[in-house]
Parts: C-alpha cells; sequence; structure tokens
C-alpha cells in the first residue's frame, strides 16, 4: 500500500515513535528551520547517556517522529543530521520539559 506525500520512512519512525510512547518512552518531532523539507541524510538523536537513535533523512519530508528510552526532565536531548560522508549538514536540541510535546528544530551548521 502506498500513500502519497508519505515517505516510508516518516511512517516507520510514526509507528517506532507510538510504540515507544506506549512502553513508557519519549516522543517527540524534528523539523527543519523555516519549515524546509529535511535533508537527505542520517540523523542521530541522543539524549543523556543512553546510545543514540539513528533514523534516515530521504530528503522529503517536513517532519519525522521519534521515540527514545524515558530521561529524567530537564534532559537536553540533541539531533543531528549528517551527510553520508559524515559531514554535519544540520544540528538543534531540546530541553524535556513535563507536559510539553518535545519538538526539536533543526539549523543548518555554519562552517
Amino acid at each position: 500500500m502506498t500513500l502519497p506525500g508519505k515517505p516510508r520512512s516518516l511512517l516507520l519512525a510514526a509507528a517506532f515513535a507510538a510504540g515507544t510512547a506506549q512502553a513508557g518512552g519519549l516522543s517527540g518531532t524534528l523539523d527543519h528551520e523555516g519549515g524546509t523539507a529535511l535533508p537527505k541524510g542520517v540523523i542521530e538523536i541522543s539524549a543523556g547517556r543512553a546510545a543514540p537513535l539513528r533514523l534516515e533523512s530521504d530528503g522529503s519530508a517536513r517532519t519525522m517522529a521519534f521515540a527514545l528510552p524515558e530521561a529524567a526532565a530537564g534532559t537536553e536531548v540533541e539531533a543531528r543530521l549528517l551527510r553520508a560522508d559524515g559531514w554535519l549538514l544540520a544540528r538543534g536540541s531540546a530541553r524535556i520539559e513535563p507536559g510539553t510535546p518535545l519538538r526539536i528544530t533543526l539549523y543548518t551548521a555554519l562552517y
């Protein structure tokens, strides 16, 4: 089954986020500055000492859902978008606030 305008990676990430959220995890969304599509690459999301979550961006989605293991309030969640060769394209972060949805905006890295 194909859904127009819904990339497979976005649907898989949303399903994963829903499953983890039910298990007591932390879920959130990523977007790119200016509301543009997330560039193509690998997104690494980390919170505290937990192993980073790796997601693939195909370059067409404007937002992406993610889920992490539960973390304490006040913990900073960092997201990094890397090109295939490891070059940093964008990064963003947000602090976990109780009762507030976690939303991270990725900003283009300047060199």
